[in-house]
């Protein structure tokens, strides 16, 4: 079974999926830290250094390097479904599953957390609710695509859909 979970920045991605993937005997994979591994640069970095574009064509080339395992649990960055046809790809070889956290959730996390976000960061420090939001809605239709969304965290829901799946 390959399983990519999507969803936006702070949506909780990476907690979810490591407990998912426990729970049906998958693999996990963050496709941040596995960037990171690869290249011995953070995506952040990268974005920073380089630019979203030259970034995004690492991500790819990382994502379609892990599509060839044979099963897994990738918890996906942010911004993977929105570039090139990687939503088309992944929904092509595995099952997409788009964790839905509400908007004012996503913010609440991203105004307190330490973590950098080159594409939202400006000089307060504290993220522009606006500009947020606008990425936020400009993703919304690439997340749509997924093949099964689970709102804000139901573990018990995704992996009952998953199991399911798994005995198709």
């Amino acid at each position: 079974m390959k399983v990519f979970l999507i969803g936006f920045m702070a949506a909780g991605k990476s907690r979810f999926g490591k407990k998912l993937a426990n729970q049906l005997g998958l693999p996990f994979i963050d496709l941040d830290e596995f960037i990171t591994t690869e290249t011995g640069k953070s995506p952040a970095d990268w974005l920073v250094e380089k630019g979203e574009n030259f970034f995004r064509e690492i991500e790819r080339a990382c994502l379609m390097q892990l599509i060839g395992e044979e099963r897994f649990m990738i918890s996906t960055g942010g911004g993977t479904p929105c570039y090139s046809d990687n939503m088309q790809q992944m929904n092509k070889v595995g099952i997409t599953l788009w964790l839905n956290t509400p908007f004012g959730q996503i913010f609440q996390r991203l105004s307190i957390t330490k973590a950098r976000r080159p594409l939202i960061d400006n000089d307060a420090k504290i993220p522009d609710r606006e500009q947020v939001e606008f990425l936020f809605n400009q993703r919304l239709p690439f997340y749509q695509q997924a093949q099964i969304t689970i709102p804000a965290a139901d573990l018990d829901k995704a992996t009952a859909l998953l199991k399911s799946r798994k005995a198709d």
